[in-house]
């Protein structure tokens, strides 16, 4: 039953966003907390979810520029009330790029799960700015290679990425080597990926 439901439901899905952004793009953006010498050289975190907050908050605090891109007001209230910048809006359209300053930014981090919503931002944030770098999260290993192919210079999976801290862990726990150990991830990483990254974080996929 499932394998029959899933293809109906995936068209459903990019269907009712397609109706939402409809919806959305005749709205008055809201901007909160925007500097007034304004934003550039800044990263534009789509979602202000958990994942999302708690980036734009080290960021934050390291005096280092971002503004988060959310249409969830409780989201809106918590990067309020931290003092991060926000654009109420939708971040696949270019509208909210542009209130988001996307042209002068620096990075886009995409942090939506569904992956119809991270690639039509992905999509909008290339045509808007060619050479700004996009890290992208996959929800799931089935997506690393639909964002990879969508021209993301970064792909993180939570679930692999917690997998091999606490393999990392055991590893130092028993008494391997902090190189060894980092061998071993960069390989992970190379094997799931499919692109050379190393634990400083350096390698890329190409556009």
């Amino acid at each position: 039953m499932s394998m029959v439901l899933t293809p109906l439901v995936s068209g459903q899905t990019a269907r009712l966003y397609a109706l939402k952004r409809r919806r959305f793009r005749h709205e008055p953006l809201e901007t909160i907390n925007f500097p007034r010498e304004g934003l550039a050289g800044h990263a534009v975190i789509a979602g202000g979810g958990r994942g999302g907050l708690h980036v734009a908050e080290v960021l934050h605090r390291r005096g280092l520029p971002c503004v988060i891109v959310e249409l969830d007001q409780h989201r809106i209230d918590q990067a309020n009330a931290a003092g991060i910048p926000v654009v109420f809006g939708d971040a696949a359209q270019s509208v909210v790029l542009e209130a988001a300053r996307i042209a002068t930014a620096r990075l886009v981090l995409v942090t939506v799960p569904g992956i119809v919503v991270s690639r039509s931002i992905i999509v909008q944030a290339r045509a808007l700015n060619e050479l700004v770098h996009i890290v992208a999260r996959a929800a799931s290993a089935d997506h690393v290679e639909q964002l990879r192919s969508a021209g993301v210079f970064a792909v993180v999976q939570p679930g692999f990425e917690a997998g091999l801290e606490t393999t990392r862990q055991a590893l130092l726990h028993l008494g391997a080597t902090a190189d060894a150990i980092d061998a071993w991830a960069d390989s992970e990483r190379l094997e799931f990926y499919g692109v050379e990254r190393t634990t400083t974080g350096e390698g890329h996929a190409e556009p």
